[in-house]
């Protein structure tokens, strides 16, 4: 812990190394600590603080004001806590609560999503009124900022938890928002899943009242699907009313390598994320995957896996590949009696593997049948390849890509569409082959490549869900952020679970100057899939460090092992802001042996961030570690 420590939830407090108490002479002392604490790498202009806490007052009587108060925090706090020069003010050796709970609310475990939301107490600086009309507007911003995020971690948090805990989280997200729908049907699922019928109807009821006397407005359709799920007679109650009121959750283990060469381990792992892939396209269908429970217990029991993954279905699978032939073996089993409820085993020519594919999630899904809430689920046809070879170069790439290493994997992308120019998947994928040379060097004429690919992969199929996850990757690094949007939403619509395309929506955010969602998309992603490709905690670790978060945004961007002169960037300039001279020296010199042209500029024109302020905190810690303009 530094030398000063601030409680910012709730009730004010600071305290000393030691842990004695500091008592504050003005609020204003500490509405500028706060602004402060909050801010990206702690430091803000004088004319900044000077604008939020003297607003009505003239400059020259404003900077006067900023100065006296300073004085009088310095004497109050001691020495080496406050810095500044003519331009900027800079908290040192400050830790806070607020900063803690971003951390922790921002994470996929248990325990820190418990921690996290413990360490609400209450809202932003709740006994600091200022009456300060631009102090008020950033107070207002920063509450709603962290109150999201606030509802974001219980709504991960709670499918973890069970009976009164899993209740009182459901009842915490109500009282935080009561006009926002989906956290009266988490408080109803909470009830249902404990056995309570009674108490989940009541929570309806309360939802349906206070929607209509606040907005005038009926319930929305997924509440009384519930209400109707529960009523419904002949429909048991308890755990399993509440599973039937929600999608069937359907894990997909990795299917099993069984051919003579295990090199061909990527056929099992490809024909695994097609699967997923497809699946996710269902509307009622919630696809877990890539948990650990799932590698742990690929040969357990159906209990188990239900337990850790919260899935009702399991999937089980093997296949064995030859030049000519492919054979697939696919169960699908409830996961609370482990009966087999479909089972079939294909010999097909290996030309049909993407038909097979396609085949098995359609029978999974007809298999399950009125376990699902509602009909109709339909499967947008996928223009599979029409050769086994470009199929297995495109396997061979993707499984590239998935390691982080897509700048190697374009040529495989590029024999695939030779072979088979029609096979749109190939086109998209090869985009991101282009878009990994672009990350790893800089190349312009790398991006134009891949924006081609993309549009390519449209006009062969454009209701391929990576098609549109391609152009949107595209548009997003050629600054088009409307049109980006627009494909991420054709992309998310077409296919709601996939993590690449939720991981690159989160960069397109991020871009955009919109961290609190970033991080958001992030974490909801990272809690839902544990193994995600490489860059996501990359992706992770650049939202931190736009936050001001410098630490946590090292630990997210070293745990990604994703090589590029961008991710040494992002780390010269954290290690910078936080005055690790030689280790911020180091990854400069790692940037110019990967690109030894770049500079300054060329990080500013190719940044392609919308909020200038974001430009300003990567060009100071990239100058400061010693990059040449």
């Amino acid at each position: 812990m530094g030398q000063l420590r601030l409680r910012l939830l709730g009730e004010f407090s600071a305290a000393g190394m030691a842990g004695g108490s500091i008592e504050l002479a003005t609020r204003k002392g500490r509405g500028l600590l706060a602004i402060l604490a909050l801010a990206p790498g702690q430091s803000v202009t004088r004319e900044r603080l000077a604008f939020l806490l003297w607003s009505d007052h003239g400059e020259t009587q404003a900077r006067s004001s900023l100065r006296q108060t300073l004085t009088v925090l310095r004497k109050e706090l001691g020495e080496g806590v406050l810095a500044s020069d003519d331009e900027r003010v800079q908290l040192h050796d400050t830790t806070s609560d607020v900063s803690d709970f971003i951390r922790l609310a921002s994470a996929a475990g248990q325990h820190e999503l418990r921690h996290a939301v413990e360490l609400w107490t209450g809202e932003l600086l709740a006994d600091s009124a200022i009456h300060e009309e631009a102090f008020a507007d950033w107070l207002a911003g920063e509450r709603a900022r962290l109150c999201e995020m606030l509802q974001q971690a219980i709504v991960r948090l709670m499918p973890l938890e069970s009976g009164d805990a899993r209740i009182a989280l459901g009842k915490r997200l109500v009282a935080l928002d009561p006009l926002r729908e989906a956290s009266h049907v988490a408080l109803m699922q909470a009830y249902a899943e404990s056995g309570d019928r009674a108490q989940a109807l009541a929570a309806y009821v309360a939802a349906r009242d206070v929607l209509k006397a606040e907005l005038g407005v009926a319930p929305g359709r997924e509440l009384e699907a519930l209400r109707t799920n529960l009523l419904g007679q002949g429909n048991p109650s308890g755990p399993e009313a509440a599973r039937q009121a929600i999608k069937a959750a359907v894990a997909v283990l990795p299917f099993v390598n069984l051919s003579a060469d295990a090199s061909r381990q990527y056929l099992s792992d490809g024909i695994t994320e097609d699967l997923i892939s497809l699946l996710g396209r269902f509307s009622d269908v919630r696809v877990v995957s890539h948990n650990p429970a799932v590698h742990k217990a690929a040969n357990g029991d159906g209990g188990e896996i239900m337990r850790e993954m919260g899935a009702h279905f399991i999937v089980r699978g093997a296949a064995r590949a030859s030049d000519t032939r492919l054979v697939v073996s696919c169960q699908l089993i409830d996961g609370a009696s482990a009966a087999v409820l479909w089972s079939e085993r294909y010999d097909r020519p290996a030309t049909d593997v993407l038909a097979v594919i396609e085949d098995v999630a359609v029978r999974i899904v007809t298999a399950l049948g009125s376990r699902l809430v509602s009909a109709g689920a339909t499967l947008a046809s996928r223009k599979a390849a029409h050769s086994w070879s470009a199929y297995d170069h495109f396997l061979k790439g993707r499984e590239l890509c998935n390691a982080g290493k897509e700048w190697q994997a374009e040529p495989f992308f590029a024999k695939a569409v030779e072979i088979d120019p029609g096979f749109a998947l190939a086109h998209a994928w090869c985009a991101f082959g282009f878009l990994g040379q672009f990350w790893k060097t800089g190349a312009l004429e790398k991006l134009v490549q891949a924006h081609a690919s993309a549009e390519e992969a449209l006009r062969r199929d454009i209701n391929e869900p990576m098609s549109h996850h391609a152009a949107g990757a595209t548009l997003n690094y050629m600054l088009l952020y409307d049109l980006s949007e627009s494909h991420f939403q054709r992309a998310m619509s077409l296919n709601p679970l996939d993590v690449h395309i939720q991981g690159h929506y989160a960069h397109l955010l991020l871009n955009k100057g919109l961290l609190a969602e970033a991080l958001a998309v992030v974490t909801s992603t990272l809690a839902r899939d544990p193994y995600p490709p490489v860059w996501m905690q990359y992706v992770r670790g650049k939202i931190l460090f736009y936050l001001g978060e410098f630490h946590a945004a090292i630990r997210a961007i070293e745990s990604s092992n994703w090589n590029s002169y961008r991710t040494h960037a992002h780390l010269a300039a954290a290690h910078a802001h936080l005055h690790h001279s030689k280790e911020a020296r180091r990854q400069i010199e790692a940037m110019y042996s990967m690109h030894p042209a770049v500079t300054i500029e060329e990080i500013k024109v190719t940044s392609g961030f919308a909020d200038h302020g974001m430009l300003d905190l990567l060009l100071d810690g990239l100058r400061r570690a010693g990059l040449k303009d």
